[in-house]
């Protein structure tokens, strides 16, 4: 179920705001790591859909010298973001919910640069972060990205399904539900997103609590936002320096869309993993590895701007 859901996303668009703008409730970000260094790093995570900071549990801060402050967000109606359906389905109308995210980012880190880490869908709302907002974002790392709802070799399956008049909202709540009602069937579908053999039982036990704790409805409305959306046409505008993190054996996100996403931003550099939808779970000593590498590296170093 989960997969099937990931399969089917389509990314925000970017636009200039039209009519009265929402504002996005507080988000409820959590802290993973503080610092009072004065050279501290400040990074923001967010996680995908149909996850929960949950997902970020097995990555090392305390050890890369405690010069970090990680804030993780969460998207709306995952918990603990108890954003109202039609609160979302207001601010969707505009980027309303991009400059929420800009205007948390603003206020928990006193106006400073940051650096984004999105897995996902959170990887979208990064991009878009980047693009609506660059003097809020230094650089970006992408982490198994999707740009469009209609990645290669993937049918949008929500799109036909919100189609249907009352009853396509009845089948995605239905589903979900009945997915989030067994432990060990939620956590059946979560190892359908990883290589086989690989499991978590700790993080997918607290993403199952997380989620029984987030709003359906307005994941539902998120769910048609990114049916309807598109960031192909702004990819250019992301002007800082992005980090593509490709899963070769993601089974949700197609690794060629990944590739797709590398060659369409002007500053940009990929890095391939022997890893499937979710490489921090999956393998988080060479994710963490990874991390502190790009943590260490000064912003935009080795990331030149590609000749076209």
């Amino acid at each position: 179920m989960i997969s099937e859901f990931l399969q089917a996303r389509r990314a925000p668009a970017i636009a200039a705001p039209a009519g009265p703008v929402a504002v996005m409730p507080a988000n409820t970000p959590v802290w993973l790591s503080r610092s009072t260094a004065p050279d501290a790093q400040d990074v923001a995570l967010l996680h995908g859909f149909l996850e929960s900071n949950a997902v970020w549990r097995r990555l090392c801060f305390d050890a890369f010298g405690a010069r970090v402050n990680a804030l993780a967000m969460s998207l709306p109606g995952h918990y603990p973001c108890q954003m109202e359906a039609a609160a979302l389905a207001q601010s969707v109308r505009s980027d309303a919910l991009i400059d929420g995210f800009a205007a948390e980012l603003r206020s928990r880190f006193s106006g400073r640069k940051v650096r984004l880490i999105g897995h996902s869908t959170g990887a979208l709302i990064a991009l878009s972060l980047a693009a609506r907002h660059p003097g809020l974002v230094s650089d970006v790392l992408v982490v198994t990205g999707l740009f469009s709802g209609q990645p290669e070799g993937r049918s949008p399956l929500l799109r036909r399904l919100f189609r249907i008049p009352f009853l396509g909202s009845a089948l995605f709540r239905g589903r979900l539900r009945w997915c989030l009602r067994s432990r060990a069937r939620f956590a059946a579908e979560l190892r359908a997103s990883m290589l086989a053999g690989v499991s978590d039982t700790e993080v997918a036990q607290d993403l199952w609590q997380d989620l029984r704790k987030s709003r359906v409805t307005t994941i539902e409305a998120l769910a048609r936002w990114l049916c309807d959306a598109d960031l192909t046409a702004d990819l250019r505008k992301v002007q800082v320096p992005v980090v593509v993190m490709v899963g070769s054996r993601d089974v949700v996100v197609p690794p060629l869309h990944q590739i797709a996403l590398v060659k369409a931003l002007p500053r940009c550099r990929a890095v391939i993993l022997d890893a499937g939808h979710l490489p921090m779970l999956e393998a988080p000593g060479t994710f963490n590895r990874f991390l502190q590498g790009w943590l260490a590296q000064p912003v935009g170093q080795h990331q030149t701007p590609k000749r076209r």
